[in-house]
């Protein structure tokens, strides 16, 4: 499949006919159909793909010029797949669900500027920004091969005025600044999903499956 180094090509996925009740569980059919629809969509990038499939897309080395690089992401009964060339990316997607309160997960586990915007909101006010939230963060984390928890507080994601997602800050990255953007896809309903992309901004097109 055609695919230049300056575009991602982002898919959705339908790996189940119904939303498990308890959506905070992800189940392993679901799992293992989301690695098997992208298995076969990352093979009409690169060819046939031997053993595991996430073998292919998850590194944290820099890739090559012109190397198929992707990130996988499963929630409920969708996944998306995000491939480029030569670059880092990471992709997350979530279910919005109802929380006990997402303002003290916030203040638990992001930075103490992510969790004052949502101190700002009710209870039943944060649980959509916190999922909006955790996508930003958790796609990055994903690019440059950070981890979660422990990473999540080593960065700090904000908004420009016109609501675009940006890197305020990061540990995370050797040089001052971030070479790396941010970017809000558009997900099915009930959903919310990031995109995290090394260098210049790319060119996304989507696709579903």
């Amino acid at each position: 499949m055609d695919l230049d180094s300056g575009s991602v090509h982002v898919w959705t996925i339908q790996v189940g006919s119904s939303d498990v009740v308890d959506s905070s569980r992800r189940r392993p059919e679901h799992r293992g159909e989301a690695r098997e629809a992208a298995r076969a969509l990352l093979a009409r990038y690169v060819g046939d793909l031997a053993g595991d499939p996430l073998s292919a897309w998850r590194r944290v080395e820099r890739p090559a010029p012109g190397e198929v690089v992707s990130s996988l992401s499963h929630s409920g009964r969708f996944a998306v797949l995000a491939v480029t060339r030569g670059r880092g990316v990471g992709v997350d997607l979530e279910r919005i669900r109802s929380t006990r309160d997402a303002r003290a997960l916030a203040r638990r586990f992001f930075s103490a500027p992510e969790a004052a915007r949502l101190d700002r909101l009710s209870a039943a006010e944060a649980s959509e920004p916190f999922f909006r939230f955790w996508v930003r963060k958790e796609a990055y984390l994903k690019g440059v091969g950070g981890t979660v928890p422990d990473g999540l507080r080593r960065f700090e994601t904000g908004e420009a005025p016109s609501g675009v997602p940006i890197l305020v800050r990061t540990q995370l990255e050797a040089a001052d600044g971030s070479a790396w953007t941010l970017h809000d896809l558009t997900a099915p309903d009930g959903y919310v999903a990031a995109l995290a992309i090394e260098g210049e901004p790319a060119r996304i097109e989507r696709f579903t499956l």
